[in-house]
C-alpha cells in the first residue's frame, strides 16, 4: 500500500527512467541529424532541413544531464583521484573502442588506413570529424571534479562563471554557434542538482510562461548570443520540469539501451557514415540501416567496455539502480 496520501503516485523529478528514454531519444535525434545530413537536397525538397537542427539542441540535454548528474554523484561519493579516474574511463573507454573498430572497418572496407587519421587520434577527434562534444564534455568533467577536488561545492560557481566568460568570447572569436550556444547547459544542471527547490514541478500556467519568456527573448532581446543560448536553456528547462507530470514512468527497453550507450553511439555512428555509400543506398535505407547498424555497433562496443571496465576498476560499469532513483553520472 503506498504511503503518499490519498493512494496518489509519487511524480519523482528526473527519475532514472524518465532520463534514460531521453538520453536515447535525443541520441538517435543526433544519429538522425548527422545521416540526414548526407541528403541536403532531399531534405530542403521537403522542407524538413529544420529537422537537422535536433540533433544540436539534444547536445545541450545532454550537457544538462550530465550537469545534473555528476554534481548529484559527487554529493555521494568521496571526490580524489580514484574517482576523476573511474571518470576518465567512462569516456576514454568507448573513445578507444570505436578507434579500434574503425580501424578494423577500414582494413575490412578499403583494405588500406589514412595516415592522416593518427593525427585525429592523438587529438581526441573522430575521422576527419572535430568532435567537439566528447572533447568538451571530457575537459569539463576534468576540470569541475579537480576543482571539487580543491573548492567543494564553490566548483559549481566557478565552472559556471568561466562558462559565461567562454561564450561570449567564442561568439566574439566568430566560432560558428555550434561551438558554444549548448554549453551554458551544463552550469544550469549544477544548479539543479545544487538547489533542490529548482526541482519542484512547474503547474501548467508556469510552463506556458516559461514558453513566453522565451518568445519575448527571440523578439526583444538585441543580443544574439542570448537569443542562442536561450533556446537549449529553456528546453532543458522544460523536459526537466515535465518529468514531475509522469507518474511512475515505465522503463523504456530501447530507448533506455540507447541512452545508456549513449557514447558508444556517438561514435560508432561515424562508422557507416564514412564507409557506407549514400548514393547507392538511398535516403532511407542510409538513415534507417546507419542507425539499425550504429545500435549494433554500440551494443558490441558496450561489451568490450564492461569487459575491459572490469579489469581496469576490478568491477564491471555499474548499470545504475531503480527506476525512481536520481540519474548518475
Amino acid at each position: 500500500m503506498s504511503g503518499v496520501p490519498g493512494g496518489a503516485r509519487e511524480r519523482v523529478f528526473l527519475c532514472r527512467n524518465y532520463t534514460a528514454a531521453l538520453r536515447g531519444l535525443c541520441m538517435l535525434m543526433i544519429v538522425f541529424s548527422h545521416t540526414a545530413n548526407e541528403f541536403m537536397d532531399i531534405m530542403e525538397q521537403c522542407g524538413a532541413v529544420w529537422t537537422l537542427e535536433s540533433g544540436r539542441y539534444a547536445t545541450g540535454v545532454f550537457f544538462f544531464l550530465s550537469g545534473y548528474g555528476i554534481t548529484l554523484s559527487m554529493g555521494r561519493n568521496t571526490v580524489g583521484g580514484a574517482y576523476l579516474w573511474r571518470h576518465l574511463l567512462r569516456l576514454l573507454l568507448p573513445y578507444l573502442i570505436f578507434w579500434a573498430a574503425y580501424a578494423a572497418a577500414g582494413l575490412v572496407v578499403r583494405g588500406t588506413l589514412d595516415a592522416a587519421l593518427l593525427l585525429d587520434f592523438v587529438s581526441l577527434k573522430m575521422p576527419f570529424v572535430d568532435a567537439w562534444f566528447f572533447r568538451t564534455i571530457l575537459v569539463v568533467y576534468v576540470v569541475y571534479i579537480t576543482l571539487a577536488m580543491r573548492f567543494g561545492r564553490r566548483a559549481g560557481v566557478i565552472l559556471a562563471s568561466a562558462v559565461a566568460v567562454y561564450v561570449p568570447a567564442m561568439a566574439m572569436c566568430g566560432m560558428g554557434s555550434w561551438w558554444w550556444d549548448t554549453i551554458a547547459c551544463f552550469p544550469l544542471g549544477i544548479a539543479y542538482a545544487a538547489f533542490r527547490p529548482l526541482r519542484r514541478g512547474l503547474r501548467l500556467p508556469a510552463m506556458a510562461g516559461l514558453v513566453l519568456v522565451f518568445a519575448a527573448v527571440q523578439v526583444f532581446c538585441p543580443s544574439a548570443v542570448l537569443r542562442l543560448v536561450a533556446l537549449p536553456v529553456v528546453l532543458c528547462v522544460f523536459l526537466a520540469h515535465l518529468s514531475t507530470a509522469v507518474v511512475a514512468m515505465p522503463r523504456l527497453p530501447l530507448l533506455s539501451f540507447v541512452g545508456g550507450n549513449s557514447l558508444h553511439f556517438y561514435f560508432m555512428e561515424q562508422i557507416p557514415i564514412d564507409y557506407c555509400d549514400s548514393e547507392a543506398a538511398g535516403f532511407a535505407a542510409y538513415v534507417v540501416g546507419g542507425i539499425v547498424l550504429t545500435a549494433a555497433l554500440a551494443c558490441l562496443g558496450s561489451r568490450v567496455e564492461k569487459a575491459l571496465s572490469g579489469r581496469l576498476l576490478g568491477s564491471p560499469a555499474s548499470a545504475g539502480g531503480g527506476a525512481n532513483k536520481g540519474v548518475d553520472a
